[in-house]
């Protein structure tokens, strides 16, 4: 099977497009600055405590001019990218550009960049997990996740996740926390008035959840991810 990509859930085989290079399979920068102490023998790494958006080059041939319009309108924008060199991870992605179309046109080749942000999210990491009952979760990636999680029950409930407690008051049916987004709501009704604490993480491996209060049960896209 010959290399493809996906970028906002289109195929590049379905528009005749050949990949001829996909970028290395890398993992991203962290940020911080290298200090040089006077008398002190090579140096010291100040981190920044966050990682550097990643690069990835793609040449592509394309086969069918007839679809050039189209795939115009496509490669733009931002979206899910996937690679089929990693084809159980996905990117979050932007085009940055411009591409030449008019060497696409002509000469049926091209160089498409895309600036990702820096984790490769898990496609198991969308699967909806629900717990009834007090239990965990195991995060087989390789860096913590920050999880959406809905919890459905009323009055004043306490959700822990491992040793973090989250404190939610006037729970009406449900609340979600998107601990992407760092933002607590009911459908488009923020809630993060209603929220102390802070939002909840998945540390590598076992992740304890548990709560008190009236709560039926625990909904959680889970985002596992990859450095």
């Amino acid at each position: 099977m010959g290399a493809y990509f996906v970028f906002k859930g289109i195929d590049s085989r379905d528009y005749s497009i050949v990949v001829n290079t996909l970028p290395p399979i890398q993992s991203a920068k962290e940020d911080g600055e290298f200090l040089k102490v006077p008398g002190s023998d090579g140096y010291l790494f100040q981190p920044f405590g966050s990682l550097s958006p990643m690069e990835k080059e793609l040449e592509i041939t394309l086969k069918d001019v007839v679809q050039l319009t189209t795939i115009k309108s496509w490669l733009r924008g931002s979206g899910d990218l996937v690679l089929s060199s990693e084809p159980d991870v996905f990117y979050k992605a932007r085009l940055t550009g411009p591409i030449d179309f008019k060497r696409l046109l002509y000469l049926r080749t091209a160089k498409i960049k895309f600036v990702c942000q820096p984790y490769g999210y898990l496609e198991s990491g969308l699967i909806l997990q629900t717990l009834t009952v007090p239990g965990g979760l195991v995060n087989p990636g390789t860096a913590t996740s920050k999880p959406i999680i809905t919890i459905f029950g009323t009055g004043s409930i306490t959700l822990t996740v491992n040793s973090s407690n989250v404190i939610l008051s006037n729970v009406s049916d449900y609340v979600t926390l998107n601990s992407e987004i760092e933002e607590a709501y009911k459908d488009l009704l923020g809630k993060n008035n209603d929220m102390q604490g802070e939002f909840p993480v998945f540390v590598l491996g076992n992740n304890s959840i548990s709560w008190t209060g009236t709560v039926t049960k625990l909904e959680i896209v889970p985002n596992w991810r990859n450095l």
